[in-house]
């Protein structure tokens, strides 16, 4: 089954993708105000993509910000202000992300607390980390230890092998070396008795 794809080539990939670097970049911006932002058409599908950096820029008074743009009257008949604004305000608010409806529902010093605890807990996860990584280069250190052994004792074994062959066959060349000369002396004796045998003929 083919599908119709023609409705693709009206799209601008590239500007889908600047717009994120754009929004970085403003975020990257210490002097950066929340309409700099919320004039970003990719602005809703970052938050709901949970964009770290998005997420730490949305104080408290960011938040209400979002919230004076739903309920506040615009001064002049300003699109942008008026329309705009507000609806991706309320996008933004119904993401159901779980910091922002922190700040509806706990005190200053709640959120701090909050804080705090959500970083003894990264910071626990990451001792673990950091535990399960050193254990696991101390058992590849044993293991090698343990090969290293294991090769150094084949070697060995291997090297006690190759000595013994090498007395066996030493000893063999000894014994044949002997077994020659008893030959020798054999064919000597018979060779003297023979002459022995001739004198008194």
């Amino acid at each position: 089954m083919m599908m119709n794809l023609g409705f693709l080539r009206g799209l601008n990939i590239n500007n889908m993708n600047l717009t994120s670097i754009a929004i970085d970049n403003k975020l990257n911006n210490p002097e950066t105000k929340l309409e700099d932002l919320l004039i970003e058409e990719e602005i809703i599908q970052e938050f709901r993509n949970s964009n770290e950096k998005l997420m730490k820029f949305f104080n408290k008074e960011k938040i209400k910000e979002l919230v004076n743009y739903i309920i506040s009257e615009p001064i002049e008949d300003d699109q942008i202000k008026g329309h705009k604004f507000p609806f991706v305000a309320s996008e933004i608010l119904n993401c159901e992300e779980k910091n922002i409806y922190n700040y509806f529902l706990f005190t200053e010093s709640e959120l701090e607390k909050e804080q705090e605890k959500e970083n003894e807990h990264i910071n626990l996860n990451s001792s673990h980390e950091m535990k399960d990584v050193l254990d696991d280069k101390v058992i590849a250190n044993d293991e090698n230890e343990n090969n290293d052994e294991d090769n150094n004792e084949k070697e060995n074994k291997e090297n006690e092998k190759k000595e013994v062959t090498e007395e066996k066959k030493e000893e063999k060349k000894e014994e044949n070396k002997e077994n020659e000369k008893t030959e020798e002396k054999k064919e000597e004796n018979k060779e003297n008795e023979k002459n022995e045998e001739d004198k008194k003929e």
